[in-house]
């Protein structure tokens, strides 16, 4: 087995200020690196690409599997819920890939293979009843781990997803049209879990689990898709302080107002 992994990095407007940043602690950390794959639903500006001094491939949102998905008919947090799934069912990426939050830093070198066996980093543990709800009407699915998968990044395996659908009957087509009819406030996908919960159920040993060492994180909300409400002396301050501390990852939240349709 080749321990290279692929990064798939789904890039919102509002985190594009912190992706020279993502990317740069990406190519000194994750030692099994592949190819960088950044995506975006609009172009990102060449003041930001200028900054990005490692090789990183670019592309757009239509140009994965989920080119012809209508992400309004999510009728909560849409936007957010297109980019967990655009996670799970692109197609641009190696079978094994890791998918990493445009306001995630990794703060020293991990490894995500021990031997052959993939590492399964966990976070903070939580528990949002919405995600459950959503993996039991969508594949009959109940909270198998007793720990969160949650952890700001998640090393996927292709096949695992493959199979997945295939055992509920599923196209991607498909899978994400019942999301869009099922999806409100009280159930909606967090692909973590799911993916996270699936494997442990069908494929328990597969993975090593290790837990991250997380800082704390920051968060600021923000009412508009484009803009920041980060700036460069801030990021870069906290990069700089937090470096010599005792975490493998930080972040810095951005969380998006869309609003609740549903009510």
């Amino acid at each position: 087995m080749s321990n290279k992994i692929d990064i798939f990095l789904a890039c919102a407007p509002k985190d594009f200020i912190k992706l020279p940043y993502v990317i740069d602690s990406i190519v000194r950390n994750v030692l099994e690196r592949g190819k960088i794959i950044i995506c975006s639903p609009i172009p990102i500006k060449e003041s930001v690409l200028s900054q990005i001094k490692n090789t990183a491939f670019y592309t757009f949102d239509d140009n994965t599997t989920l080119d012809c998905c209508n992400r309004s008919k999510w009728i909560y947090r849409p936007n957010w819920c297109f980019q967990q799934h655009l996670k799970l069912f692109q197609q641009v990426t190696s079978d094994w890939y890791l998918t990493l939050d445009c306001d995630t830093i990794i703060n020293r070198p991990m490894t995500f293979f021990e031997g052959d066996k993939p590492v399964c980093y966990k976070g903070f543990n939580q528990f949002h009843a919405p995600y459950f709800a959503f993996m039991g009407y969508m594949i009959d699915l109940g909270r198998i781990s007793g720990t969160s998968f949650i952890a700001d990044m998640n090393l996927f395996y292709r096949p695992i997803i493959t199979e997945m659908l295939e055992r509920s009957q599923f196209t991607i087509k498909s899978f994400i049209e019942k999301s869009q009819k099922i999806t409100n406030k009280y159930c909606h996908i967090g692909e973590p879990e799911l993916y996270g919960n699936y494997c442990m159920k069908y494929h328990g040993d597969m993975y090593v689990e290790r837990f991250l060492k997380q800082r704390p994180f920051a968060g600021r909300t923000q009412e508009a898709v484009l803009g920041s409400v980060w700036n460069k002396e801030e990021i870069e301050s906290m990069i700089s302080t937090i470096a010599s501390e005792d975490y493998d990852t930080f972040s810095f939240h951005s969380w998006l107002n869309e609003g609740d349709q549903n009510g």
